[in-house]
């Protein structure tokens, strides 16, 4: 019925190694490539959060400035 000879196996091993190899070297190109997306959004996310903070503390020196201004204006009439 199913009578294997030494050449059968011999290929379906063959067979084997070549798909495992295969799926293995697609799954790393697949996890460099997620890889990669990751560290760019990390990086684009912090460049981001940097540029906020520094928007941010021009406004507040930009606020301080003005509170002065109105406190100097105040406390010198004219």
């Amino acid at each position: 019925m199913n009578d294997w000879t030494t050449a059968d196996i011999v290929l379906l091993c063959v067979a084997t190694y070549i798909s495992v190899t295969t799926l293995v070297r697609l799954m790393r190109a697949h996890h460099d490539k997620v890889m990669a997306n990751l560290k760019n959004e990390t990086m684009q996310r912090q460049r981001l959060q940097v540029e906020q903070e520094l928007e941010e503390s021009k406004q507040q020196k930009q606020q301080e400035r003005e509170k002065q201004r109105v406190n100097q204006h105040h406390s010198n009439p004219v």
